[in-house]
């Protein structure tokens, strides 16, 4: 049970409820926007790196 009751812990409900509240939205909607900007600059193989992070961030 008390491994259990740990693992409770970290995946409660309403854990990451902070980061969708819209005043931490639109600060982190700006390093979004910034790497969209970067890949739309057409600079050949310049935007593999931002594609990349945009991937992750999206996955998460």
């Amino acid at each position: 049970m008390p491994t259990i009751s740990r693992v409770e812990k970290v995946v409660r409900t309403g854990r990451l409820q902070i980061l969708t509240d819209p005043t931490v939205q639109t600060p982190l909607g700006v390093p979004i926007f910034l790497l969209a900007v970067v890949i739309a600059l057409l600079i050949p193989f310049r935007n593999i790196l931002p594609v990349l992070s945009l991937v992750v961030l999206a996955s998460h």
